[in-house]
């Protein structure tokens, strides 16, 4: 696949910076809450979209004007005719383009881009962090070592955090080449990565950070699967998040 990547010169020097990637669809979707859930607490987000469409670069444009601690970068990309790759691709395409578009800042949490960030909370110091977890029970073993990490949230400090995630890169570079695009690709990298070079500092993640239940003060809650298309508490905090945006932009 060819992929050329666009918006690099509004990246800038940042402390700590919480990142999202998505295709168009998602971008419209969720953008606006995921960016402002973060924003309203005075923090740093940047936005990476994949082939976004005329309706997604108008969004884009919105946001320039209006979230001025949001940066947005985009990509061209050309897929196969496969749409299992593409799926794939969306899926983990975050964890491929970190290492390019994260370099000015100390700081990272990668997340997913339908995430709510319900209270400030500061990225922790440790070199990498990671959602650790009992891996999926009656898989097959590429799927049992791949749920050993769900990707909801990852970060990365200093140097050493952005060698992991170059590595992590490099890894999926690695299975694609040998395996093709397989679902969970992403995680395998990660805990591969993790397991592989000894990270003993790592942060342990749980659900008081990565909330896909949506209880009272917890700190990210997530959309997994149908529940963010039908949870009517998840749903009231992404309108309420938004609504704050849209009446911010029109003062």
């Amino acid at each position: 696949m060819e992929t050329r990547l666009y918006g690099l010169e509004t990246l800038k020097e940042q402390d700590s910076v919480w990142f999202a990637s998505c295709d168009s669809k998602y971008f419209l979707e969720h953008a606006v809450p995921w960016a402002e859930s973060i924003t309203r607490f005075e923090q740093e987000a940047h936005c990476h979209v994949i082939n976004p469409s005329i309706e997604a670069m108008g969004l884009i444009a919105h946001l320039n004007e209006h979230m001025p601690r949001l940066t947005v970068t985009f990509e061209q990309t050309v897929f196969p005719e496969n749409d299992n790759v593409k799926r794939v691709y969306y899926s983990c395409n975050r964890f491929l383009v970190a290492n390019q578009l994260l370099k000015k800042a100390r700081k990272v949490a990668i997340t997913d881009i339908d995430c709510l960030l319900m209270q400030k909370a500061d990225i922790p110091e440790n070199t990498i962090g990671l959602f650790f977890r009992d891996p999926l029970p009656n898989c097959n073993a590429w799927e049992t070592y791949g749920t050993h990490v769900a990707a909801g949230i990852v970060s990365a400090v200093g140097p050493a955090g952005k060698t992991y995630l170059q590595l992590v890169h490099n890894k999926i570079n690695e299975i694609v080449i040998s395996n093709g695009w397989l679902w969970f690709v992403d995680q395998v990298a990660l805990f591969s990565v993790f397991e592989n070079e000894k990270w003993d500092d790592a942060y342990a993640y749980d659900k008081n950070w990565l909330d896909w239940e949506f209880n009272e003060g917890t700190i990210i809650w997530t959309g997994k699967g149908d529940r963010k298309y039908k949870d009517k508490k998840y749903l009231s905090a992404k309108e309420d998040v938004a609504t704050h945006y849209y009446t911010k932009a029109k003062t």
